[in-house]
């Protein structure tokens, strides 16, 4: 009900939005990459920019916020550090202007990248003399499963920690900015997994859905990835494989 008493213009930034529901949006508009509702009150705060409004709805002021595009990047790199994941939404066309009425119509805009504290890969994004890793972290059947991967580097690496000690150790020496992990081990509040998130409070959590980790998906995306490196796949478990794979598809999905 709401959106319809809104612009077709906040109703094309609700549809992308509702699409990205744990990102804010840089919502490409003209010159600048704005901000609305939510999005815009707490980027506002952290980047330290005025917050001004765009219409209202239901008696009350819609908030908006926003930063040139050309300086995009600076912005963006002060969010991922404060641990937001940002979609950059771009104009696919330009402005095009109906003949029949003579005003502006709804150009087409799709997200082109979504940034995320472990997936960097500017060098204004982050502190160039330290690695920036992404970490996956595989809780299955008795075994406690670590990947990590540097994209800005290429560094990709594997382990099978020995107990509860040893993977509290491997990723704290890691020192992920960001880690994903499945969605139930959230939900269940695993022990071993909190113990670990204490240790790294500025980490980034990325609980994913189930069908992340399926198994027929992670190796197909291995096999892809390594179909040049001949990458022996029996040396490693169902496990590790997910892990690697799922930290892969992630990568992709960025």
């Amino acid at each position: 009900t709401a959106e319809k008493k809104i612009t077709p213009l906040l109703r094309q930034y609700l549809k992308i939005k509702n699409q990205y529901k744990d990102c804010l949006i840089f919502f490409r508009l003209g010159d600048f990459y704005e901000l609305f509702f939510e999005d815009a009150i707490l980027a506002s705060k952290k980047l330290n920019i005025l917050l001004t409004r765009r219409g209202s709805i239901n008696g009350e002021d819609i908030p908006m916020c926003g930063v040139p595009f050309h300086q995009g990047e600076n912005y963006l790199a002060k969010l991922l550090k404060s641990g937001f994941k940002v979609a950059i939404c771009e104009q696919m066309e330009k402005t095009k202007i109906s003949k029949k009425e003579n005003n502006r119509e709804i150009i087409e805009r799709k997200v082109v990248r979504v940034a995320t504290p472990g997936t960097l890969t500017e060098e204004k994004e982050f502190d160039g003399s330290e690695n920036n890793f992404l970490a996956c972290i595989i809780l299955e059947k008795e075994e406690k499963i670590v990947s990590w991967v540097d994209i800005s580097t290429g560094e990709v690496r594997i382990k099978c920690c020995n107990n509860n000690d040893d993977l509290q150790a491997t990723v704290a020496n890691i020192n992920p900015s960001e880690i994903i992990c499945k969605n139930e081990y959230i939900k269940n509040k695993n022990r071993n997994l909190n113990n670990v998130f204490i240790l790294l409070n500025k980490a980034t959590i990325t609980p994913l859905k189930e069908e992340y980790f399926k198994y027929d998906s992670c190796e197909k995306i291995i096999y892809k990835a390594y179909k040049n490196k001949q990458l022996e796949l029996h040396s490693f478990s169902t496990n590790e494989l997910i892990s690697l794979g799922s930290i892969l598809k992630y990568v992709s999905y960025t």
